[in-house]
């Protein structure tokens, strides 16, 4: 059992002078964002009629979500977009994680980090406004098509579920990305050798020792992408034109219209699906010996 330098001078986490430290930005945290929360949610247990918020406290907004199908479908929709952007972006995020590893200590790594990294200079709402652009019926992808003879016309990827996945995609790669990609990095190079020195070809060296090893950066990656996007507001408003019904853009209209108990309840469902998330992808690391690097 290995101690940290700080644990061997009795430099613990729960020293009195350690929690003393906590203070300040516990303080902080529980005034700027703890209270201010949980008054929100609160606001879920009050009823609302003629555009008014309700004295006292009821559960008939709460009812009325829970058995209201109309409501559902907001968190289904949700979760059918965080698990189209999740697996869209592993599935090119690992390929590419592959390939900068192949790359690494070149100048093209250094490019390449670049090309991926450097949207997340730039704001979320710009870069969507980019996509509607680029994607648009005189978009550069449509003429592209029309160019190619693939399309006669406009293909409609706008205003639907498909632009607001490709731009999503776009968004949350480098998420997906980074954890996958420092996993891979940091993986022996004797440990590929030695499998394709024992007769294992390409693709067996990959699926029996590759990918096992990598799975706590995949596992990471999903998570934060999973969770990031069920909670997006800015590509689902600007890239789906009021077609992709997600909880988000419920809550936004609902906050708009003052209907503060039905934004209230949308929002802690929002936050209670993706604290179960957290919750199953933490459990899965752990029951699968991945927590902290166990898979190594």
């Amino acid at each position: 059992m290995h101690s940290s330098p700080l644990a061997a001078v009795g430099f613990g986490y729960w020293q009195p002078r350690v929690r003393l430290l906590l203070v300040p930005g516990g303080f902080f945290l529980l005034t700027v964002f703890l209270l201010p929360v949980a008054y929100f949610l609160a606001q879920g247990f009050h009823g609302f009629s003629r555009g008014a918020i309700q004295p006292g406290w009821t559960t008939a907004t709460v009812e009325k979500f829970v058995t209201d199908p109309f409501y559902w479908g907001f968190v289904l929709n949700s979760f059918i977009l965080g698990a189209a952007v999740t697996v869209i972006t592993l599935l090119a995020a690992y390929p590419a994680a592959l390939i900068m590893v192949h790359l690494c200590g070149t100048r093209l790594f250094w490019i390449t980090a670049v090309a991926v990294f450097s949207p997340l200079l730039t704001s979320i709402i710009v870069r969507s406004y980019g996509w509607l652009f680029v994607l648009s019926d005189s978009g550069v992808v449509n003429w592209l098509l029309m160019t190619l003879g693939l399309s006669a016309r406009p293909v409609r990827l706008i205003f639907n579920w498909t632009g607001t996945i490709v731009a999503m995609v776009h968004i949350e790669m480098p998420f997906m990305l980074f954890p996958i990609l420092s996993v891979l990095m940091q993986l022996p190079k004797d440990v590929k050798e030695s499998a394709q020195d024992l007769g294992a070809n390409a693709f067996q060296c990959w699926a029996r020792v590759v990918l096992p090893l990598s799975l706590p950066g995949v596992l990471a990656g999903c998570q934060v992408v999973f969770t990031t996007s069920i909670s997006a507001f800015a590509s689902p408003t600007i890239l789906g034109g009021g077609r992709v019904r997600v909880l988000p853009v419920a809550i936004y209209s609902n906050i708009q219209g003052l209907n503060w108990p039905l934004g209230a309840v949308e929002s802690l469902m929002l936050l209670a699906l993706s604290l179960l998330l957290v919750t199953v992808f933490t459990r899965l690391m752990r029951t699968r010996g991945l927590w902290a690097g166990g898979g190594r």
